[in-house]
C-alpha cells in the first residue's frame, strides 16, 4: 500500500512527503527517520513489525540492532 502521499491514525493526518501530523490547525514536524519509522509502523497494519524488520526497513543494511 502506499502510504506516502497521507494517510490517517486516529485524529492525526499523517503527511509523510510533507514530514508532519495534523490534528486540524495543529502541524507537527517529524525528522525524516521518525517518519519513516511511522509510516513502516502504518504499512504493516495492525500486524507487529519484529525490530529487525523495522531496523532493515529504516536503516538498511547499517542498522546495528
Amino acid at each position: 500500500m502506499d502510504l506516502q502521499p497521507g494517510f490517517r491514525i486516529g485524529v492525526w493526518s499523517v503527511y509523510p512527503l510533507e514530514g508532519e501530523i495534523r490534528d486540524g490547525d495543529n502541524a507537527i514536524h517529524l525528522e525524516p527517520k521518525v517518519m519513516e519509522v511511522l509510516v513502516a509502523l502504518a504499512d504493516r497494519a495492525p500486524a507487529v513489525l519484529r525490530r529487525d524488520e523495522l531496523a532493515d526497513r529504516v536503516w538498511g543494511r547499517r542498522a546495528a540492532v
